[in-house]
Parts: structure tokens; sequence; C-alpha cells
């Protein structure tokens, strides 16, 4: 509280006009109160002009007490994200990718989005989404067909074309024992 009625003094000072705590959270969104505790910005003017506390309704964020804004807009983007590849929410892909975190479904998402040509046709000759063989090739390798191809590649100097497709043709068959023992 020190530090919030210092801020308002100096903001006083420095516009010469009166600064009241409540001009100090104006904004459009909720406010994050504790991890717990988000609530609008109007709710919490009231209180800060001396009405009664009591966050009712409206005046608590939709997601409060479940999730703290930051992992709310996470997860709002992660749930945007698993729509647009198809499943109606994170836990329907997180299961269908067999993946446990939110971390490791974003970096699947990630891999799927930056795709390469080998990627997608790897995905195309398997018959599955290229979500799913992004989510193979992460568990195997950490990284998505093409990457690990030429991770490969590069530890052989002299490795042209020819010996590029034959190690492409290597990792398919590891993500096709991984697929099939799913």
């Amino acid at each position: 509280m020190p530090t919030v009625l210092g801020l308002a003094d100096a903001l006083g000072e420095v516009t010469g006009g009166a600064v009241r705590l409540a001009d100090l959270v104006a904004t459009d969104d909720f406010v994050e109160l504790t991890g717990g505790l988000a609530v609008s910005s109007a709710a919490l003017a009231r209180a800060l002009e001396g009405a009664p506390v009591r966050f009712e309704g409206d005046d608590r964020a939709p997601w409060a007490g479940v999730e703290t804004a930051q992992q709310h807009q996470v997860h709002e983007t992660l749930t945007d994200r698993a729509r647009a590849n198809g499943w109606p929410g994170v836990a329907e892909a997180k299961a269908d990718l067999r993946i446990t975190t939110d971390a490791e479904l974003n970096a699947v998402f990630d891999a799927t989005d930056g795709a390469a040509l080998a990627d997608k046709r790897a995905a195309r000759a398997f018959k599955i989404e290229i979500a799913e063989l992004m989510a193979t090739a992460l568990r195997l390798w950490g990284r998505s067909l093409a990457e690990e191809r030429d991770r490969l590649a590069a530890l052989e100097p002299d490795a042209n074309n020819q010996r590029r497709g034959q190690i492409s043709r290597e990792l398919r068959a590891q993500l096709a024992a991984a697929l099939e023992s799913k």
C-alpha cells in the first residue's frame, strides 16, 4: 500500500492535479488481486473510493479462482490453437496426441506451424495429421523429422542429397514403429 500511495502522490505532483487511488486502476480489463482473485476495474475503484468491499457476479473475472490472468490468456490461446487444428479443446488435443502438458502441446503446434515439406510428406504417407506426426517426432527426437534429418546429415561432412534421402528413410522407419506401437 505504501508504494501505491507514493505513486499516486508522485503522479499528482507531476501532473499538477489530484490523483485518486481509483484512477490508478482504470482499465477495461480485470485487475488480478491475487492468483485466485481478479475483479473488474470498476469494482476495485468502488472499493478504493470507500464502498463496501463485496465482489459478486460480473465484478469477478469468469476465470477467477481457477487460474491467473496470464494462465487464462495462455490457455485461451492454446484452446484457439487446438480448435484451429481440429480439436474441440485442449484436453481432447492432449489425449489424442498423448501429451500431458500445455508446454508440450504448444511445442507440437509450433512444430506443426513450421512444418517442412519432408514433415508434410511423411504425414501424408502415414495418412495422419501433421500434428500427430510432429507429436511423435518430438517424443522421439525432440525435433521435427526435417530438423532431425538435417542434424544427422550435418554430422557427416560428405552427406549429399542421396545420403539425406537415406537418413530420411531411416527416420521414417523409426516414426512408423513409434506410430504402430501407440
